[in-house]
């Protein structure tokens, strides 16, 4: 039976992942309210310090299962727009809003909805061969999901209007060259969990100290990044491993 995956991994490791392998993963009504409480679980545990994203069978995710979630919503555009705002896109552009580190391990589609998802993640390690695709205008469906300013933020305005405009779809490897991925790895997971493993020896503050100070940068621009990290660098100074680290370095001068 299809379902939303959320395993412990150890460490403070979640491994959030959609099992619904005949349909490669694709994202009906019922997985959306599910993915949307396996995040909001996440967002509540205390204990979690990184997460990673991915899929089950050699898939990431299709996409929506357009004839579920699309032809269930009738023809009034406000509540088509309240269905698509409330419950598709937020069931997966939540990882977004998580305090702690989110890691895509893609392998396999990663089609509209789910290109969103692998995306929605702060890092992104995928297969070369993994297959990103924003192909909306080819069945003449504008894109959503926030699909626009995450395109626009990994590939910048041209080579996101282009893909748009085509309908097109990046190999691992083309995602890697345009730096719409972090890392390429024949087996992403194992990636993912490497550097899942690497985050997770941090302190948690300062990880989501990190995220924070990337995301203003990315969103807000060098003074606000800069005016926070002033402060996360002071707090840090303050810690005992940084004033062990700097009372040693004193007796050797």
């Amino acid at each position: 039976m299809p379902g939303i995956l959320l395993r412990d991994a150890g460490d403070g490791i979640r491994i959030l992942s959609i099992d619904n392998a005949a349909k490669k993963n694709a994202l009906d009504n019922a997985l959306c309210g599910e993915l949307a409480e396996k995040v909001s679980s996440l967002a509540a545990d205390k204990d979690a310090r990184v997460v990673i994203v991915t899929g089950e069978g050699g898939a990431f995710c299709a996409g929506a299962d357009l004839p579920d979630v699309f032809g269930t919503m009738g023809d009034d555009i406000n509540d088509i727009r309240d269905h698509l705002g409330d419950v598709v896109y937020q069931s997966f552009l939540g990882l977004r809003e998580l305090k702690m580190p989110v890691i895509s391990a893609v392998e396999g589609p990663a089609v509209g909805a789910g290109l969103n998802m692998a995306l929605a993640a702060d890092v992104v390690i995928a297969s070369p061969s993994a297959d990103f695709a924003a192909t909306f205008s080819r069945i003449g469906l504008h894109q959503g999901g926030g699909c626009t300013p995450l395109l626009v933020e990994t590939l910048g305005r041209q080579r996101a209007m282009k893909l748009l405009l085509e309908g097109g779809r990046l190999t691992g490897q083309q995602a890697y060259d345009l730096g719409l991925v972090a890392a390429l790895a024949d087996d992403p997971m194992d990636a993912a969990l490497e550097l899942a493993k690497t985050t997770a020896d941090l302190d948690p503050r300062l990880a989501r100290n990190i995220k924070t100070a990337v995301k203003l940068a990315s969103e807000s621009g060098f003074d606000a990044a800069l005016q926070f990290e002033t402060w996360a660098q002071a707090y840090t100074a303050t810690q005992p491993g940084i004033q062990k680290m700097i009372a040693k370095l004193s007796k050797k001068k």
